[in-house]
């Protein structure tokens, strides 16, 4: 098969709207939800793309990639997101240099259970692993592995939702630590169901998270809530 010829089933394609999370908090940017992802976590907020059905879309990569550039022109946003689902269960490659010839930025957001080599032609990698909370297997390995030949610039980010997730952290800490990489964690977010305003639950539960993290002395990390949830609470698509 042609590499024209990959194809990627999309959940959504939305913005320009603001990153919520991770070092470019509040950039504008526009977001490709893919369908599919290889996790069930058990307080998962976008449970909506954990599979390919028929809301989904299917696209080949030339569709896909003509589709995000005239977004991307037409809202004056050079800054795409990867993210689902897991992206990494697709092949990027021809959309992440599609959208670079045009000078568009594109940034991945994953949980590291599959670590494709189109990884490395990303502006950002956001590496987010989930701790015991998640009912999920730890992929350290696979991160390490990757860590040990990167070539672009890679964070970690944990959601932290309990203790057993502040201890996963911990180690995870020891990894950054060696490899150079930045460790951000967010506050978790198992109210993904509740309609109304989250901004008061989210800076409640930030301020617990923030506790344990002093009360452990866990340094050189940045803890920050979800943006886009303080915001919007839980309305999807922005």
């Amino acid at each position: 098969m042609k590499e024209t010829e990959n194809f990627i089933f999309i959940k959504e394609i939305f913005g320009p709207t603001i990153q919520g999370e991770g070092p470019n908090i509040g950039k504008k940017c526009i977001f490709v939800r893919v369908a599919g992802c290889d996790f069930r976590c058990t307080w998962c907020d976008t449970k909506r793309a954990l599979k390919v059905n028929s809301s989904s879309q299917k696209f080949t990569v030339v569709d896909l990639s003509k589709k995000i550039l005239d977004l991307c022109k037409n809202s004056f946003c050079p800054h795409v997101i990867l993210t689902g689902g897991n992206p990494c269960i697709y092949d990027f490659t021809y959309v992440i240099g599609e959208l670079h010839k045009n000078g568009i930025k594109v940034d991945v957001e994953a949980q590291g259970s599959v670590v494709p080599d189109w990884l490395n032609l990303c502006d950002l990698v956001v590496l987010s692993p989930k701790g015991p909370s998640s009912g999920q297997r730890d992929v350290y390995n696979n991160i390490e592995k990757f860590l040990l030949s990167k070539k672009t610039r890679i964070i970690i980010k944990i959601p932290i939702f309990n203790d057993d997730d502040v201890n996963f952290l911990k180690r995870y800490q020891e990894l950054c630590k060696k490899y150079g990489v930045d460790l951000y964690a967010t506050v978790g977010n198992n109210d993904s169901e509740y309609k109304g305003d989250m901004s008061k639950i989210i800076l409640e539960k930030y301020k617990i998270i923030l506790e344990k993290l002093i009360k452990e002395k866990i340094d050189s990390i940045y803890l920050l809530p979800q943006l886009h949830v303080l915001l919007w609470g839980n309305k999807s698509g922005v």
